[in-house]
């Protein structure tokens, strides 16, 4: 559905490795680290916040997204995976009302490059996306855990 051209920075995204983002994760203190695979996004958030007994609220505004995922989303080229992700972890995510439903389905979705979904004391965030963004440009801050409130994942705005 792309040019060659037009898909080019998502194949970068999806071959580099993530080794590099290994090799800084390795210098500073981490909570806890997982590769976003077949579960999507919310479905690995559900796993880290289960097992540590917290809330992680997540801020869909700050994920970065890769170029023409909101466009495609849009026009419904929705995997299968996303409905049964949404169908099994929807029981432990919170999702404010004002979230647009292609933004869920993204966040839902299964097709992931294996990113690193890394948690991290708040006092060590700043010099980790430091060092992150020298091996992966497209790292950042989504979300922050709390206290456990009543779901696993909050998703606000």
């Amino acid at each position: 559905m792309l040019t060659d051209r037009d898909f080019q920075p998502t194949l970068d995204a999806m071959t580099t490795l993530n080794k590099y983002a290994r090799d800084v994760i390795f210098d500073e203190s981490i909570n806890a680290c997982t590769d976003v695979t077949g579960f999507g996004l919310l479905g690995h958030l559900c796993e880290i916040a289960k097992s540590s007994g917290k809330t992680i609220a997540l801020y869909s505004s700050q994920v970065t997204l890769l170029p023409y995922t909101h466009d495609m989303a849009k026009r419904k080229m929705i995997p299968g995976g996303t409905g049964r992700n949404k169908d099994y972890f929807s029981r432990w995510v919170l999702m404010d009302s004002g979230i647009p439903a292609v933004m869920q389905n993204i966040l839902y979705d299964p097709q992931t490059s294996g990113g690193l979904l890394i948690s991290a004391a708040e006092k060590n965030v700043s010099v980790l996306l430091a060092g992150l963004k020298q091996v992966c440009p497209n790292a950042c801050v989504i979300g922050q855990v709390k206290e456990y409130g009543g779901a696993a994942v909050l998703v606000l705005p």
